[in-house]
C-alpha cells in the first residue's frame, strides 16, 4: 500500500511540479532566450518529464546551462572532456571571465538550484490551494514577466513579430520547445561527431609543406581576425604580400572539439583522431603516425609566449631540438604584454627571430598568444592609431575589433620584415589560424566561421 501511495501524485507534489515547470520556463525566457531553444517555442518539452523529480531536475538544469555556454562559443561536448582532463592547467581568470560574460546563464542556474534545493519545501508547506495561493502565484508570475521585459528588451521584437504574424505562428513556432541540451546532443551525434573525421582530411599538411625545403616557418596564429568585410581582411593581409611572392590560401573548418590544441594535432598528424595519444603518448604517436616526424633531422624549434605547463605543452621537449616558453623568454628580458593571458609580447619573438634559429635547415613552429579574447592593444601601438577604426564599419562598433585589426596588421608587417623578406626560393612560410576570435554569438556574426591556412613561397 505504501509503495502504491508513493507512486501517486499528491496535491503537494503536484504543486511542486507545476511551480517547477513555471519557473523553468519563465526563468529560461528571462535569461536563456537568446539560445536556439527559444527560437522554437516557449515551454520545455523535456522539462515536463524531469520536473517530476528534484534530483533529476537539478542535473538537467546544470546540463542545460552548460549546453547554452557551449552554444554561445560554438564548441561541442568534446571540449568538456578537454577541460576536465586539463582542469588544473586552465587559466581560471579567463574561465571566470567567460562565465560572467554571459552572467544571465548563471542567474538561471543558481535561481533554480537554490529554489529547488532550499526554498521549495518551505514554500510549498506554507501554500494551500486557495485564493491566497493563487494571488501569490500571480504576483510571482507578474514579477517574472517584469524581469523578462527589462532583461530581454532586444528579444521582444522577435516575440511580437511571431504573435503579429499569427498566420505563420503555428507553422513556424510551437508552444512546446526542445531544450538546448537536447538540440546540442542531436546536432553533435548526427552531424559534428560523424563529420569531424571528414573535415580534417581536407588539408594534409605533408602535401603543402615540402620536407625538402631549406627552412620551414609555421605560425599558429591565435584567433586570426577573418572578418566578413573583405576590405578589412585585405588591409590586414596587405603587409604580407608583394608581387614576388606566391601566395596560396586554403579554407578549413576550425576544431570545435579541441580548439587551439586541435589545430596543433592537425598540423602534426593531419587529423585530430589521434588526440588522446597526442596528449598521453606524444612521442610514440609522432614516430608511428605523424608526417611531422619526417622533419626530425632539422633544427626544430617550438616557441610559445605563455606558460609551458598550459595544457602540458612541456611534452614538446621530447621532439623539438629547442623549445621556448614564458619562463625561457623572460630570461631574455623581452617585453611583457597585458591581457587575460599575460605573456611575452608576440612581436618580440619576430623581432629577435634569428636568436632562435640556426643559419639554415630550420623548422620553426611559433604559437602566438595576444589575440586571445579579450584582446589588449599592443604596447607599441599608440592610442592615436585607434583613429584608423573611427569611420570603418564594423571596427568602429567595438574596441575589441579595432584592437584585433591593429595588432594583427602590425604583426603581419613584422612577419614580412623578419621572415618573408629574408626567405630564399627554397623556404616556406605557413600561417595557420587556430580558431575565429572567441566572441559571444552576437559579435561572431562579423567574422567568418572558418579559418585559413596561408602558404607563402618565393
Amino acid at each position: 500500500m505504501s509503495k502504491l501511495k508513493s507512486l501517486l501524485i499528491t496535491p503537494i507534489s503536484f504543486k511542486k511540479y507545476i511551480i517547477r515547470i513555471l519557473l523553468l520556463n519563465f526563468l529560461g525566457l528571462a535569461f536563456l532566450s537568446d539560445s536556439i531553444s527559444f527560437d522554437q517555442g516557449i515551454f520545455s518539452l523535456q522539462g515536463l518529464i524531469y520536473s517530476l523529480n528534484k534530483f533529476i531536475f537539478l542535473i538537467f538544469i546544470l546540463i542545460e546551462t552548460t549546453s547554452v555556454y557551449l552554444q554561445e562559443y560554438e564548441l561541442n561536448y568534446d571540449f568538456l572532456k578537454l577541460i576536465i582532463r586539463d582542469f588544473f592547467s586552465l587559466n581560471f581568470k579567463y574561465s571566470f571571465f567567460v562565465l560572467f560574460e554571459k552572467y544571465r546563464y548563471l542567474i538561471f542556474f543558481f535561481t533554480l538550484f537554490f529554489y529547488v534545493s532550499y526554498f521549495e519545501k518551505k514554500l510549498i508547506e506554507k501554500l494551500t490551494i486557495n485564493l491566497n495561493f493563487f494571488i501569490k502565484l500571480l504576483v510571482s508570475i507578474f514579477t517574472l514577466l517584469t524581469i523578462v521585459v527589462f532583461t530581454q528588451i532586444e528579444r521582444l521584437d522577435l516575440y511580437f513579430n511571431k504573435i503579429k504574424n499569427y498566420d505563420d505562428l503555428f507553422i513556424k513556432y510551437n508552444i512546446l520547445r526542445n531544450d538546448n541540451w537536447y538540440l546540442q546532443s542531436i546536432n553533435y551525434l548526427n552531424y559534428e561527431k560523424k563529420k569531424n573525421d571528414l573535415i580534417f582530411e581536407n588539408i594534409k599538411f605533408e602535401n603543402i609543406i615540402d620536407k625538402k625545403a631549406d627552412n620551414i616557418y609555421i605560425i599558429i596564429n591565435e584567433s586570426y581576425p577573418l572578418f566578413k568585410n573583405q576590405e578589412i581582411n585585405e588591409k590586414i593581409f596587405y603587409p604580407l604580400s608583394d608581387s614576388n611572392l606566391k601566395i596560396e590560401k586554403f579554407k578549413k573548418n576550425w576544431n570545435k572539439s579541441y580548439s587551439t590544441q586541435g589545430s596543433e594535432v592537425e598540423l602534426f598528424c593531419n587529423s585530430d583522431k589521434f588526440f588522446e595519444r597526442f596528449k598521453n603518448d606524444f612521442i610514440n604517436l609522432i614516430n608511428e603516425k605523424c608526417w611531422i616526424n619526417n622533419l626530425k633531422n632539422k633544427n626544430s624549434v617550438f616557441i610559445h609566449t605563455y606558460e609551458k605547463t598550459f595544457f602540458d605543452r612541456g611534452r614538446y621537449d621530447k621532439f623539438f631540438s629547442k623549445t621556448f616558453f614564458l619562463k625561457d623568454l623572460k630570461k631574455l628580458n623581452y617585453q611583457m604584454c597585458p591581457g587575460m593571458y599575460k605573456g611575452i609580447c608576440d612581436y618580440e619573438v619576430l623581432n629577435n627571430l634569428e636568436k632562435f634559429l640556426d643559419k639554415d635547415n630550420n623548422f620553426l613552429i611559433f604559437l602566438t598568444l595576444q589575440n586571445h579574447h579579450p584582446t589588449k592593444l599592443y604596447p607599441v601601438i599608440k592610442k592615436k592609431d585607434l583613429s584608423a577604426c573611427k569611420d570603418f564599419y564594423p571596427l568602429n562598433i567595438l574596441d575589441q575589433f579595432c584592437y584585433l585589426y591593429l595588432n594583427q596588421t602590425y604583426f603581419n608587417q613584422l612577419i614580412y620584415e623578419n621572415i618573408i623578406k629574408k626567405m630564399s626560393k627554397n623556404d616556406i612560410f605557413i600561417m595557420i589560424s587556430d580558431t575565429p576570435p572567441a566572441f559571444p554569438k552576437k559579435w561572431k556574426i562579423f567574422f567568418e566561421d572558418y579559418v585559413e591556412v596561408i602558404k607563402i613561397t618565393k
